[in-house]
This record gives C-alpha cells, sequence and structure tokens, in this order.
C-alpha cells in the first residue's frame, strides 16, 4: 500500500505519520512481524525499524494533554465519549478502530488541536542484539 502510493519516497516519509491508539502495535508488533517474516522492507542490517514505521502519533498522548486528563489511562472508548461520539463497528476490530481514530482525530482538530505540535512516538526495537564492538 505504502509502495504503490509513493509513501517510502524518503522525500515523502516526513510528510505522513501513522496515528494508532497506544503504542503497542508499531513498537511491539509490528517490528516482531517483520523479523518473522523477513520482509525487504522495515527494517535494516541490524534488525532496526526504519522509517516510515519507526515513527507514529499515539493519539492517547496528545487527547490527555488537550483534555487535561494526564491522570488517567485513556481508552478508545473513553476519549469517544469524552468527545461525545459514539464507537461505531466493532471495537478491536482494525478498520473500525482506524475509523474511529480518524473520528477523534477531526474532532481534537476542530476543538484547536494542531498534530504538527505533536512529538511522535519512536521504536528503538531490535530483534537481534546489536553487533559487538571491539574487544581486547
Amino acid at each position: 500500500f505504502l509502495a504503490s502510493h509513493g509513501l517510502l519516497d524518503p522525500e515523502k516519509m516526513e510528510s505522513h505519520i501513522f496515528v494508532t491508539c497506544g503504542d503497542w502495535d508499531l513498537k511491539t508488533m509490528l517490528p516482531k512481524q517483520l523479523s518473522l517474516v523477513e520482509a525487504d522492507h522495515g527494517l535494516d542490517e541490524s534488525g532496526r525499524v526504519v522509517a516510515p514505521y519507526n515513527r507514529w502519533i499515539n493519539i492517547k498522548t496528545p487527547f490527555k494533554k488537550r483534555f487535561n486528563m494526564t491522570r488517567f489511562n485513556v481508552s478508545m472508548p473513553a476519549m469517544l465519549k469524552k468527545l461525545q461520539l459514539e464507537l461505531e463497528g466493532r471495537h478491536h476490530s482494525g478498520i473500525d478502530d482506524c475509523k474511529n481514530i480518524l473520528r477523534i482525530i477531526e474532532k481534537m482538530i476542530a476543538t484547536g488541536w494542531d498534530p504538527n505540535t505533536t512529538q511522535a512516538s519512536a521504536s528503538t526495537w531490535s530483534p537481534r542484539p546489536p553487533a559487538a564492538t571491539g574487544s581486547s
């Protein structure tokens, strides 16, 4: 999908970012999956995740900041409720979660949130131990 839409072009990678509801999918699962299937892209020679897969916005972080909920652990249903939106589809269904995350983003932007000011999360996970450096 990314390649077919020209989104793997290094010059364009900074113009887009994944948005998730939690860090697990891109921080934990994607790197493990890429290493298991020996994908021809996504990992560098040392086994580290590369752009664009290594940065994302966990929508929970700016949501909590925007709505002063820093002491709370927020879920997608809780964010939707706070924004007076109904959960559409089935929670934890990939496409339905994507649509609901989009609705949360749209509502946050309508309240003045600027996604360009959000710090991206980053993956540092590597399926292989780092190469040993010189020893004496």
